[in-house]
Parts: structure tokens; C-alpha cells; sequence
């Protein structure tokens, strides 16, 4: 079993201004898990459980708003279709090697890059693989990253933490938690 939180923390840049709350790090029960399986159209095991039993629910300040799940946007009722949406989108719009959405349970898991930058888990391949997509690209593409959830996470923690170095360093949870927060099932 992967220890998301041990891991993750040790990616952490020392000098980061994002605040880490370690106490307020909680998971999905086993049951709600179920229940966002069934929700979003999921095949939900491997490290993708582990993560959602560890830290689905409140990542403590590890990941951040570019994590879709904690998202102050997230609302279910706009992901509960989503992967119809978007296998709906005009042929135009998508990208070289598009996997149908619907088939392979795509869970959208960060938009980076000023919203450029796409990340999915294709649950349905049982294979804890990440899938990128690049929209900022003349020729976008959709493909395999070869990193693990674990492994994609790591490098997503330690690149927020190391570009969050400047300005003013505040920590108040209160107004934090919008941006740490786990959404699947509000």
C-alpha cells in the first residue's frame, strides 16, 4: 500500500509560502468511495482507493485548486456526465489518440497551465497510468504519460510547491479550505 501522505510530503519544497494543514488530512470511507465509483462512472482501485481513502477528502494543504477533485468549482452535478461531454465533442476539438471517455471512465485530475493542460486516469484500464492532454499545442495530442498517479502527483507537489516561494506567506485554514477540500461527493 502507497503512504499518499508520507510521500507527497516529502516532496514538499522547505522554502514553499502554501500552507500545510496535516491536521485536517482525511479520506473517503470505503462506502463513499463506492458511491463516487457509481457516481462519476469509475472503476475506482489501485493507487486512485489508496489516494481517495487517504486524502480524498481534505489534502491538508499537499495538492491545491489545480487537483480538479478540490477545485472550489467542482460540483457534481456538472462531472456527473462529464465524460459524455466529452466524448460528445465535435471530432474538431479533440485531440490526436483520443480514448473514448465513456469506455475507459476518464476522471479528470488537474488543468494546469492556465487551463491548457489536461490530466485524466483512464480507471477503466486498471492501471493507475495518467493521461495528459495538451490543448496549448497546435497538434494536441492524448496520450499515455507513463507516470503512475503516485509518481504524477510527486512531480505536481514538488513543481506548485517550488513556484509558491514568493510573497507573502499567510495560514489561515478557514479561508484555505476551498482550495484543499475534496468535492465528489457535495
Amino acid at each position: 500500500m502507497v503512504d499518499f501522505v508520507s510521500e507527497l510530503i516529502s516532496c514538499r519544497h522547505e522554502d514553499t509560502h502554501l500552507p500545510f494543514y496535516p491536521e485536517h488530512i482525511n479520506g473517503y470511507t470505503e462506502q463513499e468511495i463506492d458511491q463516487i465509483a457509481e457516481i462519476y462512472n469509475l472503476e475506482i482501485h489501485g493507487q486512485f482507493r489508496e489516494f481517495l481513502s487517504q486524502m480524498g477528502r481534505c489534502s491538508g494543504g499537499l495538492l491545491w485548486g489545480t487537483v480538479s477533485m478540490f477545485r472550489y468549482s467542482w460540483n457534481k452535478e456538472a462531472y456527473t456526465d462529464y465524460q459524455k461531454v466529452l466524448d460528445d465533442e465535435d471530432e474538431i476539438n479533440k485531440p490526436n489518440g483520443w480514448i473514448s471517455a465513456v469506455e475507459n471512465k476518464l476522471f479528470p485530475l488537474t488543468n494546469e497551465n492556465e487551463g491548457n493542460q489536461f490530466a485524466y486516469l483512464a480507471t477503466a484500464l486498471k492501471n493507475d497510468y495518467v493521461w495528459l492532454w495538451d490543448d496549448g499545442q497546435p497538434e494536441s495530442e492524448f496520450s499515455c504519460t507513463g507516470s503512475t498517479l503516485l509518481e504524477y502527483l510527486k512531480w505536481l507537489v514538488e513543481y506548485e510547491t517550488k513556484q509558491a516561494r514568493f510573497g507573502d506567506k499567510s495560514v489561515n485554514f478557514e479561508q484555505d479550505k476551498q482550495y484543499i477540500t475534496g468535492r465528489l461527493l457535495d
